[in-house]
Formats: structure tokens, C-alpha cells, sequence
């Protein structure tokens, strides 16, 4: 019950048309001949990490590539059991948190994300703390999100620190 009234799997709703930022993989459209021209392609040194779609499409925007939402697109994503649970979920965080910093030192040279990257580290811990407490009354969904900000935290300061996790080694 907490998994559904947390939305932790649910997918957004917007306008069709929306530019967005970003996009994932389980659902998109691309221009071959884009492609072909900027010469993108998934960077597989993430294939184990995780956090290859986020690499791809910052590098597709600012290679000039739009990111249109349409709305009317339908899809159906089953999530297995094993990812409903808190444990999933905090790990998860973690690991996107340690793919942003690398994404971050890949895109912007090393060095120069740290200081972008450990103050964002640093300001989600009051958020994922106060969250936390607002849960003790709230409910299990929202100390589940705390967590989850934390895990993003924690993630940020080991990736920029060189750590890694293989989140997909398990599920091969």
C-alpha cells in the first residue's frame, strides 16, 4: 500500500508537447538520421551502473536534440516484486546519485562538478531529515522518500569520491 500511495513507480502526466530535459528509454522515439549525424550513442561504460539514458540525453540536448513529451503515449511498465520494497528503492538513490556525479564529472571535467555536486550532497540532507520526521506522522511512504533523498545524498558524495555500484550485475 505504501509503494502505490508513495508513487514510487507511477508516471508522470503532462501536456503533450512539454520540452522536457531529459527522457528514459523505456518509451521514446529518436531520429535515425540525428543520430547518425551527431554520432550519439549510449556510453557502455555505464551499462552495469546504470544512468546511461541520462548520459545519453543530456549529451542528445546539447547536441541540439529536442525532448518532446506526447502524452497520449501509452506505457506499460510491470515492476517485479523484488524493486516493491524500501530496501530497492534507498538502494536505487543511491546508485542514480552516483551515476549523477559521474555524469557530472564526465560532462564537465572532472574537477569542476565537485563543487555543483557536494553542495547539492549536502543541501538534500536537512530535506531528507525534516521528510523523515514529517513521516513519523505522515506515514511509511514519506520516511520511504526520505530515505530515498538521503540514498540520493550519500550517492552524489560516493560517486564524487570514484565509487561505483553494478546495480545491473545482479540482473544479468
Amino acid at each position: 500500500a505504501w509503494v502505490v500511495s508513495g508513487r514510487f513507480f507511477a508516471s508522470p502526466s503532462r501536456p503533450s508537447g512539454t520540452e522536457l530535459e531529459h527522457a528514459f528509454t523505456n518509451n521514446v522515439l529518436l531520429s535515425a538520421a540525428f543520430l547518425r549525424r551527431t554520432g550519439l550513442r549510449f556510453d557502455l561504460r555505464l551499462g552495469l551502473t546504470g544512468g546511461e539514458d541520462t548520459h545519453f540525453f543530456r549529451r542528445f540536448r546539447a547536441a541540439g536534440g529536442r525532448i518532446v513529451w506526447a502524452d497520449d503515449a501509452v506505457v506499460e511498465d510491470a515492476v517485479p516484486a523484488e524493486r516493491a520494497t524500501a530496501r530497492w528503492l534507498i538502494r536505487r538513490h543511491v546508485r542514480t546519485g552516483m551515476s549523477t556525479a559521474w555524469i557530472e564529472r564526465d560532462l564537465h571535467g572532472g574537477l569542476r562538478a565537485w563543487p555543483r555536486m557536494a553542495a547539492r550532497a549536502v543541501a538534500w540532507l536537512p530535506l531528507g531529515v525534516g521528510l523523515y520526521a514529517a513521516g513519523l506522522v505522515a506515514g511509511p511512504a514519506m520516511r520511504v522518500r526520505a530515505r530515498c533523498w538521503l540514498g540520493w545524498s550519500r550517492g552524489l558524495a560516493m560517486g564524487l569520491l570514484g565509487r561505483s555500484y553494478q546495480e545491473y550485475l545482479k540482473e544479468r
